[in-house]
């Protein structure tokens, strides 16, 4: 069976997120961003600022996720100097330094084991808690042009 010929409504969104303009990318990214804050600011006011969550191999806690996704906006859009490239740029292109100190250390995937991201100080009582790590991803949009 070919795929053109199957009735999935995923493939036509993922295919129509590969060859939407650039605008129309930007915007629904800015969306994405805009739903996931704000799931995040109802599971805190309903749980508690860190979201405690028991541990589990499967999942990554609340708040790494969340810096997580902040950080990975930020690390391959804004401090991406090659970002424009698309897939042609270096991964590996050295980046100007993060918004916030030792970032890298906390929420880079590829150096964070799993385990560890469920001892990380944001997971900690003295920790910022999901408001202030919301209103770090949820900084002004990296995309430019994204501005409305």
């Amino acid at each position: 069976m070919h795929p053109s010929s199957l009735e999935l409504p995923v493939w036509h969104a993922a295919h129509q997120a590969r060859t939407a303009p650039a605008r129309q990318l930007a915007d629904w990214l800015c969306a994405s961003r805009a739903r996931t804050l704000t799931l995040v600011d109802a599971y805190a006011d309903a749980l508690c600022p860190t979201l405690p969550v028991s541990y589990a191999y499967q999942l990554n806690p609340p708040l790494w996720e969340l810096g997580h996704i902040g950080w990975f906006q930020e690390f391959w859009l804004s401090r991406n100097p090659q970002r424009l490239l698309g897939v042609a740029a270096d991964p590996a292109c050295l980046r100007a330094p993060s918004l916030l100190p030792q970032v890298d250390a906390l929420y880079n995937s590829s150096l964070v084991p799993h385990t560890t991201r469920w001892t990380l100080p944001c997971h900690k009582p003295f920790a910022p808690g999901a408001k202030k790590t919301s209103a770090w991803s949820g900084a002004p949009s990296p995309w430019p042009g994204s501005e409305k």
